[in-house]
């Protein structure tokens, strides 16, 4: 997984199932030190932040090694008690939705 930094200027293709992302033969790739805050995707989260995502493990795998914050938005009803977690499952450090923001411990 690679992320790129995005301005006006950015040329922008699109890829896989239509999303339009930076292209990368015209864009120079970000280091993971450079990054403050990644927003991750997913379909339900716990209160210690861990989550179910679309099942390729890509943001798990990148997260390892990156020390910077972590952020997800999501809506209540994502929300549930527990999710069973595995030693490579990486929490979101924040999670924000309509009734507030959660830092699980």
């Amino acid at each position: 997984m690679t992320f790129y930094e995005y301005t006006p200027e950015t040329k922008m293709i699109s890829r896989y199932f239509g999303l339009i992302e930076p292209d990368p033969l015209a864009s120079a790739a970000a280091s993971k030190e450079s990054i403050d805050l990644i927003i991750v995707p997913g379909v339900c989260f716990d209160r210690q932040g861990y989550r179910i995502g679309y099942g390729g493990g890509y943001y798990d795998r990148y997260l390892a090694d990156y020390h910077g914050e972590t952020l997800a938005l999501c809506l209540t009803v994502q929300q549930t008690e527990h999710i069973p977690a595995e030693t490579h499952d990486i929490p979101v450090s924040i999670m924000v939705s309509e009734k507030g923001t959660i830092y699980p411990k």
